[in-house]
């Protein structure tokens, strides 16, 4: 997806706050930037969004920003491929080899 957003040119907006505008200052510069903004994140989610099956979009789809999005994806599951990896090192840390075993069998489960 990373990969994806940045190919699309969108990967800012998961990084990016909404530009402000000062208080008092409304040019058209100005206002047409943060229009713009406000359009590429609604992409950028919108592209996101679209990735997840259905139980998770339901879940997700209230997030208000494409980087309040990443982030809240990102601790979810990035959490868990971590304590994955640790299991594995572990099985990996604990495995030893069995004289009464076929060594082969041994091999695959290894």
């Amino acid at each position: 997806m990373m990969f994806f957003l940045t190919t699309m040119k969108l990967d800012k907006f998961i990084q990016e706050d909404k530009p402000l505008i000062p208080y008092g200052i409304d040019d058209v510069h100005s206002l047409a930037t943060v229009d713009i903004w406000v359009h590429s994140d609604f992409i950028c989610k919108g592209y996101i969004l679209g990735r997840l099956i259905d139980p998770l979009y339901r879940v997700y789809c209230e997030i208000p920003t494409a980087k309040e999005l990443w982030r809240s994806l990102d601790k979810k599951y990035r959490g868990e491929d971590a304590g994955y990896q640790k299991y594995v090192v572990s099985k990996f840390h604990d495995f030893k080899m069995v004289d009464s075993k076929p060594i082969m069998d041994q091999v695959e489960a290894f």
